[in-house]
């Protein structure tokens, strides 16, 4: 376990101990650090700058077949920008503006004496 830091234009979002950048993010995201980059799909301003109704704009990899959202209207949606599915509920979020940095591990870490000891 390292401790990470997560900043969003050198501001600090989160510091947080994980074993790996994935789970760092995981673990930010489960902790509701990271809220203000969650994609937000009921609303429309959000679908729009990031979804499409139109199959052939939707972003490589997803299925045509299987929407990622049905609108109250009917209306099908799929990414035209695949986004960063994270936490355990692999929410969508956009975190092209967050930056992440591994921060040295302290040789005397409470934290992370105490994170071993509840990991077990």
């Amino acid at each position: 376990m390292r401790p990470w830091l997560l900043h969003d234009h050198g501001f600090a979002l989160a510091v947080v101990f994980a074993s790996n950048v994935q789970d760092a993010f995981d673990t930010a995201v489960d902790e509701n650090k990271l809220d203000q980059f969650k994609i937000h799909l009921e609303n429309e301003d959000e679908r729009d700058d990031y979804m499409t109704s139109n199959p052939p704009e939707m972003a490589e990899g997803f299925d045509p077949e299987c929407p990622e959202y049905v609108a109250p209207d009917g209306t099908k949606y799929w990414w035209k920008i695949e986004p960063a599915f994270l936490g355990n509920a692999s929410e969508p979020f956009d975190i092209d503006s967050v930056g992440v940095m591994e921060l040295p591990n302290p040789p005397m870490s409470w934290v992370a004496l105490f994170n071993a000891a509840n990991a077990k």
